[in-house]
């Protein structure tokens, strides 16, 4: 495959990401080609099992397209992109690499195209599904499984846990607001996340700022334990709450 094609393919899976669903014309107006260019693009995609094409539409296949309703509808992609393509910098080549399943997190896995031979380590079923289609090796710790958000819990996962030293852990928050740490939903997380912690060299925390008026129910760590935030733009009253926070990065 060319590089303009591979690009191509990848801007396709992006705009798909962003709107769910598109005319077959749309996308090729969008991307300054012919239709038959287009289709024949399509093909190709729908042969890898990537995409579905009904009455002149099409719409991803992977894994993340089958997220539920409140993650796949949520606010700020491009946003929670960015802030997901800065924490892929610290990512070298080879490392192993811990991946929550918030919805930064989720949003921004394209781009870990840019990267060679991570291991991934994950408890949640359709991030490990979307990094194999990446071309990754994926180990997904084992346990009981959540039907509600596809994640693997229980005591098997934190014995699988203590089996791996992380190069780097990206980790996401249900909201900080009322707190001076990051919260998380259950005790099952919390125990769990801090061993995650534990078993890392690096951690880096991806926080939109629409999590400053969210919350939840169990503080999981402080502000200071974790070396590095990631965010998008932060006001000045933001960055007075976050004050402990060693290192911030606006993006």
């Amino acid at each position: 495959m060319s590089k303009k094609k591979e690009e191509r393919h990848l801007k396709i899976h992006q705009i798909l990401m962003d709107h769910q669903e598109m005319k077959v014309s749309a996308l090729a107006q969008m991307l300054q080609v012919t239709p038959e260019t287009m289709r024949k693009d399509l093909d190709e995609l729908e042969n890898q099992n990537l995409i579905v094409r009904e009455h002149g539409s099409a719409f991803l296949k992977s894994a993340i397209s089958q997220l539920p309703v409140k993650i796949r509808s949520q606010e700020f992609p491009d946003e929670k992109r960015r802030i997901t393509m800065r924490a892929i910098r610290e990512i070298q080549n080879g490392n192993i690499i811990f991946l929550d399943d918030s919805s930064t997190i989720m949003n921004g896995l394209q781009m870990l195209r840019s990267k060679k031979d991570l291991t991934i380590v994950t408890t949640n079923l359709l991030i490990g599904m979307e990094c194999t289609q990446l071309g990754f090796e994926v180990v997904l710790l084992g346990g009981k499984i959540n039907p509600g958000n596809y994640n693997t819990y229980g005591a098997l996962c934190h014995d699988d846990l203590s089996r791996f030293t992380f190069d780097l852990a990206l980790l996401g928050t249900t909201g900080i607001k009322g707190s001076d740490s990051y919260m998380l939903n259950t005790l099952e997380e919390v125990s769990f996340h801090r061993e995650v912690v534990k078993h890392s060299r690096k951690v880096l925390m991806l926080m939109h700022q629409e999590k400053m008026n969210e919350t939840g129910n169990y503080p999981f760590l402080s502000f200071s334990e974790i070396p590095v935030l990631i965010t998008n733009p932060l006001s000045k009253e933001d960055r007075n709450i976050l004050k402990e926070v060693p290192k911030i990065i606006e993006v």
